[in-house]
């Protein structure tokens, strides 16, 4: 598995979708058992974030959900790995990070993580696992969504 140091495509504005507005990034507050591990998630795209808001509110029962907007600069110091599609190497990615479905080079556990994960249903993310990754995002604003 290889890192790159750039991603030209990389979009300026990256955005997070949860139950709260999100200014300042704590990654002792992420949780476990995401598909890249723990870390801060965004999304290039506005409308899918405003998606995930609504569907984490209505998970939660209330009636708002959030958007933090942040701006994103280069660093060439961080690491960057980029999924084109949900393949081998992706997979065998969201196997180490999960660890839910036993040793992730073993037939059983990759027939059964294709088998639980839905991968037609991929969503753009953009992923920070440290501080420094994090200080390469600046907040810009937070708006607030209605489930309906």
């Amino acid at each position: 598995m290889s890192f790159q140091k750039t991603c030209p495509e990389l979009a300026a504005l990256l955005y997070h979708g949860s139950t709260i507005g999100v200014s300042a990034i704590d990654l002792s507050l992420s949780a476990r058992g995401k598909d890249f591990g723990r870390g801060f998630y965004t999304t290039s795209r506005r409308d899918q974030a405003i998606k995930f808001a609504r569907l984490k509110a209505k998970r939660l029962g209330t009636q708002y959900g959030f958007v933090s907007v942040f701006q994103y600069t280069h660093n060439p110091e961080l690491a960057i790995k980029k999924f084109d599609k949900a393949d081998s190497e992706w997979l065998s990615f969201v196997l180490k990070n999960l660890g839910t479905y036993g040793n992730p080079q073993s037939q059983e556990a990759q027939e059964t993580a294709i088998r639980l994960l839905d991968t037609t249903k991929l969503y753009n993310q953009v992923f920070f696992g440290t501080k420094s990754a994090i200080s390469s995002l600046q907040f810009k604003e937070v708006f607030q969504v209605g489930i309906n």
